[in-house]
């Protein structure tokens, strides 16, 4: 298990909504054929701003992605394709449907607080779901309180993403909230932290092509620096 920290600073260099599988209205069609191939390559710009959207020129890295596989059997699923970047491991799966699932390890908010290992199922139609919630009663600061976390998923339609010098693709726009409100006993909400990560997936690439990761937060004692993490689809081979 990953602490909340490490999840999220993580979240900044590798594509970072692999997470959790949301209730839904109707059940996705089956996984489509692999466009791409095993050897298939993505090359992001990745990078950190602030709220205002100034980045930090000593960020600015590029890294490459590399499609291994998209016939693995993981956590419970057939046809799951399986992303190395930067010596890591993503899960992803694809459907007709143009929506997708992306598997999220499990974070550690505190001691008691654990958000599950799970699928999550995107789908750019999709209404506001709420998918995880869950409560700790801890001390915070010498006061008694509660830390409450809540998972939320909405699709927001259909845009377009266009790589440097490269076609626009056609993408499925979604997002996902992760939120943490600690109450004190007898005072009330004392403080928010909300990461929202928005996601725009390719049909044809079957990927990411553009991730934004945005972490706000009105507790000094939260780990999260307030401000933006950017993964932007720079070009891709397609085996």
């Amino acid at each position: 298990m990953k602490t909340l920290l490490t999840q999220f600073i993580s979240a900044a260099v590798i594509s970072a909504a692999f997470s959790f599988l949301a209730s839904c209205t109707e059940s996705p069609s089956e996984p489509v054929d692999a466009t791409p191939k095993p050897g298939s390559t993505y090359t992001f710009s990745v990078y950190e701003t602030d709220l205002d959207g100034n980045i930090d020129p000593d960020s600015r890295i590029t890294i490459t992605d590399s499609l291994i596989t998209t016939s693995l059997s993981f956590f419970g699923s057939e046809d799951v394709h399986q992303i190395r970047t930067k010596g890591e491991y993503g899960y992803f799966k694809a459907f007709g449907n143009s929506s997708f699932e992306m598997y999220q390890d499990s974070i550690v908010i505190m001691d008691g607080l654990v958000v599950p290992q799970m699928w999550m199922h995107y789908n750019g139609t999709s209404m506001l779901d709420t998918i995880h919630v869950d409560s700790v009663r801890s001390v915070f600061n010498g006061y008694p309180g509660t830390m409450t976390v809540t998972v939320s998923t909405a699709g927001k339609g259909n845009s377009t993403y266009t790589p440097t010098g490269g076609k626009a693709l056609s993408t499925v726009e979604v997002e996902d909230n992760f939120i943490v409100v600690v109450r004190i006993d007898g005072v009330g909400e004392v403080s928010t932290t909300t990461i929202t990560t928005k996601l725009s997936y390719s049909p044809e690439l079957e990927y990411i092509a553009r991730e934004e990761v945005i972490s706000n937060s009105d507790s000094p004692f939260s780990p999260i620096p307030n401000g933006k993490s950017v993964r932007e689809l720079l070009s891709y081979s397609l085996k």
